[in-house]
């Protein structure tokens, strides 16, 4: 895996992946100082690992609260979960 920092956006992928994926990034640019806070950050070994508990912790957390509340959702490897709300928009807000 490598670490990859271009015009087209930042991420952790093989060489490979990263130049499959490249014709399908949107068009915005980074600033200089975006790259390099970016650089910068993945040497902070403390606060990726700090980061990545955090997660963890919140999307268990989310993950336990959408089993609760009988919601479906998709399985994620991501920092994300996409799930069903169950309700009117307003009403889950």
């Amino acid at each position: 895996m490598v670490w990859q920092v271009c015009e087209w956006g930042n991420g952790i992928a093989s060489i490979e992946t990263a130049n499959t994926i490249k014709p399908f990034a949107s068009g915005f640019n980074l600033n200089a100082a975006g790259i390099a806070a970016a650089s910068v950050a993945l040497d902070d070994t403390e606060f990726y690992n700090k980061s990545i508990k955090s997660n963890q912790l919140s999307k268990t957390l989310l993950i336990d609260t959408l089993n609760n509340l009988e919601l479906e959702y998709v399985p994620s490897d991501t920092n994300f979960v996409l799930h069903r709300i169950g309700s009117p928009l307003a009403d889950y807000a």
